[in-house]
């Protein structure tokens, strides 16, 4: 029997169900699931109150700590829980790490400071820079948690051993303030080819669907799609959007009454946020996935998590033309647009559906790249224990 030799806690979203976020870390982790010497513990932080819970899945233990928004004592229970879980999951005499995902804020940071007190590596995961976003807020809590954020994570970065950047610019952006570059390691976006062994069957469907998947944030750029199925829409009879996910009320509001003001709600299916295999049914059933993130400073910070998913389909993919994508995908690998322009949106689409053999010839070379690049097995949690 192999003796444990790293025991990692991953704090605060689930592994197993979420959107965005759970995919980077089920993808960063998966690999690790039957390794013998490192032990897995998920450490979810749920907003909607209740008592703490467990539960187990796939080997991994899964703790549920709760509190209740803007409710002070549940606050202050929700701290001491913290604090003592990760007390109580140390192990002795072997490597201990608290894994981040996205920010050291006002509910990771007790995570941060027990762990740190008790000798563990700290690895945040960034993916995001929240100092660049400016509106979208679900609340007054979730305003506080996002600005106080930034001056959390410079106040306390001594605490930080190690940082995983989700891009170049967002590395280069923590290189700016951190003491150790060597510290600051490069993982993008991941995707487990193993969702992405279908056999895809030509068939002709009455309509053709575009697909958008994620949060309705304001970096999404989802106005532009919007206004490009106005525009799609003089010309073509048969087109579609297809929409799944979720994001905060603020965002789905706007999203709903644009949509409204256009007139284009009824070519909108809205299937929610859905199940994996649901989701990916999606996916695969559409005809044209997009990426239409807008070209502000926060978008330019991240990776869209999506664009790797859509890419291993082998469909056409139209994305917007933004620095960090064009470095890893060439012009005969995607359907670029300029961002913010629902005109070239359009005519993308609008050349995509006219030359469908030239589209299909490309959503393969961009399933190519996306396995050279993107693949989970090349990209996980391993390229870290190396370094630790």
């Amino acid at each position: 029997m192999c003796k444990i030799k790293y025991n990692i806690l991953i704090t605060p979203i689930s592994m197993f169900d979420g959107m965005a976020g759970t995919a980077r870390i089920r993808n960063m982790f998966t690999p690790l699931f039957n390794n013998n010497i490192v032990k897995l513990s998920n450490l979810v932080v749920d907003n909607k109150g209740g008592e703490n819970k467990f539960s187990t899945k796939n080997g991994i233990n899964i703790h549920y700590l709760n509190f209740k928004n803007r409710r002070f004592i549940s606050l202050i229970r929700f701290y001491f829980s913290a604090r003592k879980i990760v007390k109580r999951l140390h192990i002795k005499g072997i490597t201990n790490i608290l894994y981040v995902y996205k920010e050291i804020d006002l509910l990771t940071l007790p995570f941060v400071l027990k762990a740190a007190k008790m000798g563990f590596k700290i690895v945040l995961d960034l993916t995001e820079d929240n100092s660049l976003f400016t509106s979208g807020y679900r609340n007054y809590w979730g305003q506080l948690r996002f600005k106080s954020s930034i001056y959390i994570r410079k106040l306390f970065k001594k605490k930080i051993d190690y940082y995983i950047a989700i891009s170049e610019n967002l590395r280069d952006s923590i290189i700016s303030y951190v003491n150790n570059k060597k510290n600051v390691i490069l993982l993008p976006i991941t995707v487990d080819l193993r969702e992405f062994n279908r056999n895809q069957v030509d068939t002709k469907a009455e309509y053709v669907y575009l697909f958008y998947g994620g949060s309705f944030g304001e970096k999404d750029g989802l106005p532009t799609l919007l206004k490009a199925l106005l525009l799609l829409s003089d010309q073509y009879q048969k087109v579609k959007l297809m929409i799944t996910g979720k994001g905060n009320q603020v965002n789905e509001t706007k999203f709903w009454q644009l949509a409204d003001q256009l007139n284009v709600k009824d070519r909108i299916e809205s299937k929610g946020y859905l199940p994996r295999n649901k989701y990916l049914d999606c996916l695969f059933n559409a005809d044209i996935l997009c990426m239409t993130r807008n070209a502000s400073s926060y978008s330019k910070a991240g990776f869209p998590f999506k664009l790797g998913e859509m890419l291993a389909t082998g469909k056409p993919v139209v994305a917007s033309r933004l620095p960090l994508i064009t470095n890893l995908l060439g012009e005969d690998q995607v359907f670029y647009f300029e961002p913010d322009n629902p005109l070239d949106l359009a005519n993308r689409i609008s050349f995509i559906i006219e030359n469908p053999h030239m589209a299909k010839k490309v959503g393969q070379k961009g399933k190519v790249q996306c396995q050279n690049f993107f693949s989970m097995e090349n990209n996980n949690f391993n390229n870290i224990l190396m370094q630790l």
